[in-house]
């Protein structure tokens, strides 16, 4: 991973477009928002946000390091685009998810 974002570093944009293309692919996403996919127990959804959760760190992470090559817009999207599923996957992540 680090070495696909350091290819990035040198156009901002395309850094930009390939940390939020990892965030999009996930298909966790989608299996959240139909009912019929729902467990009693939860199951489902627990797995769902662990993938949804382990996507939005890589993103975040590679939105990071266009951040410190001087993308405002990286850290934009970082603090504020990804702020619910920040405070899901980091702020709350011991009281939503359980292993």
């Amino acid at each position: 991973m680090r070495y696909a974002v350091s290819n990035f570093l040198g156009n901002n944009e395309d850094c930009v477009e390939t940390c939020v293309n990892m965030m999009q692919k996930n298909n966790q996403m989608e299996q959240l928002s139909y009912p019929s996919h729902r467990s009693k127990d939860g199951q489902m959804t627990q797995e769902s946000f662990k993938g949804i959760c382990e996507s939005f760190e890589k993103a975040d992470r590679c939105l990071d390091s266009c951040s410190k090559s001087g993308n405002k817009e990286a850290e934009k999207i970082r603090m504020h685009t990804y702020a619910g599923i920040r405070y899901i996957c980091i702020e709350k992540k011991d009281e939503i998810i359980r292993d």
